[in-house]
């Protein structure tokens, strides 16, 4: 359960898959501008990366580690293609 800080203006969370605090904004929501900014972009990440498995070259290491190598894997696929 989130606790709510600044009057209720912010919620912080604790994750413990990454041993870090995580603060929110209240009230944040998907709205039609987002969605359509972010939609074309995710669609073309998910075609690019369709049927390569990169995320099990970083398979077994810490979080800062697994993230690191998730993003220098990735960029390294998405420039091939």
């Amino acid at each position: 359960m989130p606790a709510k800080i600044l009057g209720g203006l912010a919620e912080l969370y604790y994750k413990p898959q990454t041993g870090q605090l995580i603060l929110r904004k209240v009230g944040i929501t998907k709205t039609d501008k987002w969605i359509e900014k972010v939609k074309p972009r995710t669609e073309t990440f998910a075609r690019k990366m369709e049927g390569h498995s990169f995320p099990s070259a970083c398979k077994g290491k810490k979080w800062k580690e697994f993230i690191a190598c998730l993003r220098r894997e990735g960029k390294k696929y998405w420039e091939q293609h």
